[in-house]
């Protein structure tokens, strides 16, 4: 097994994953809390933006089994059958999510359209804000948990659930804005437009996670990651490394991997090239908490080079250094 394999395995055995997963689960259990707080809610006010409430409730409890689903099969190692892993198992899980979020979004607009045309009455509005309250600071525990979480092991699904229920939190708050506003003011047809406006902003926030699950799928390079490692290796610039190119990086769950071509005098032995190219991904997975595999490809210089070589000390110099390269992260991701 390779020593990235033995890293990964490593990672996924440890106390984070296991967290990972206790921590989904109290996710779980925290939803059909909500959920059955805010259909109590429902039911005692008869409010059609308590009702979208609920539904986006019930879309974050489903969307939550699939995420425990998901961490679960990220957290198996690298087998034969997929040798990089299971982690974008996770990137289907936000596209999954966002997508019953959209579907959440209509069913919403086409209630709120219903209730407006049949003049649903709201009532018991002061029962259904202090249920409302309880349901919110649920969420709020839940949403820093996430996001702590998240941070800490690289988890794309503990950030994306998080910003997930921070969504049904900024909903549950404008939910009881407008139920506040209609017992002072009487205006029920305030209720049918909070509701509107609430299946309005899920439906972007559906829509942005589609998109992040689609980059994720199809493998777009994370620029962050490419900056971090324009930064290490200007850092650790040495002579002998004359240009760094087609460097590319993607994360796999909490996993990260990078490839990258680097320029090296073509006189050096081949076990000198070799020293080389471990040393550039020693530096590498030294700058990351997360499990890092890095291919490296070997390149010889040619004559062209030299007018940007800072290797003073080759014997195969052909004309003097002109200029020097600046390595960020438009220049080392270039073709």
């Amino acid at each position: 097994m390779k020593e990235w394999e033995i890293a990964m395995a490593a990672m996924v055995n440890s106390e984070n994953g296991k967290n990972r997963l206790l921590l989904m689960a109290f996710v779980i259990l925290g939803h059909v809390t909500v959920i059955t707080i805010k259909f109590i809610a429902y039911r005692q006010t008869g409010s059609t933006a308590i009702f979208s409430d609920v539904l986006e409730g019930v879309i974050n409890l489903v969307a939550a089994l699939f995420a425990f689903i998901s961490l679960w099969l990220a957290s198996k190692p690298p087998d034969a059958s997929h040798p990089y892993g299971h982690g974008k198992i996770e990137f289907f899980s936000i596209g999954f999510e966002g997508a019953l979020i959209i579907l959440a979004s209509v069913v919403i607009m086409w209630k709120s359209t219903q209730s407006y045309l049949h003049h649903s009455p709201v009532h018991n509005l002061e029962t259904g804000l202090w249920v409302l309250v309880v349901s919110l600071f649920i969420h709020v525990i839940m949403v820093v948990l996430l996001f702590r979480w998240g941070r800490k092991t690289g988890s794309s699904v503990l950030t994306a659930e998080g910003h997930h229920i921070l969504s049904d939190v900024l909903t549950t708050v404008a939910v009881i804005g407008g139920l506040l506003m209609i017992s002072l003011t009487g205006l029920e047809w305030l209720d049918v437009i909070i509701a509107l406006g609430i299946g309005c902003f899920i439906l972007i926030t559906g829509f942005r996670l589609v998109r992040e699950s689609f980059a994720g799928l199809m493998d777009s390079s994370d620029r962050r990651i490419i900056n971090r490692i324009s930064e290490v290796l200007n850092k650790h610039r040495k002579a002998k490394w004359i240009d760094v190119h087609k460097v590319r990086a993607r994360c796999v769950g909490s996993l990260v991997f990078v490839d990258l071509h680097i320029i090296l005098p073509r006189n050096l032995q081949l076990w000198e090239a070799h020293e080389e190219a471990r040393e550039i991904e020693r530096l590498i997975q030294e700058e990351f908490t997360e499990p890092v595999e890095v291919l490296i490809h070997i390149d010889p210089c040619c004559g062209s080079d030299c007018e940007t070589c800072n290797f003073h000390a080759c014997s195969l110099r052909e004309e003097p250094q002109k200029a020097s390269l600046v390595w960020n992260t438009e220049k080392i991701s270039c073709h």
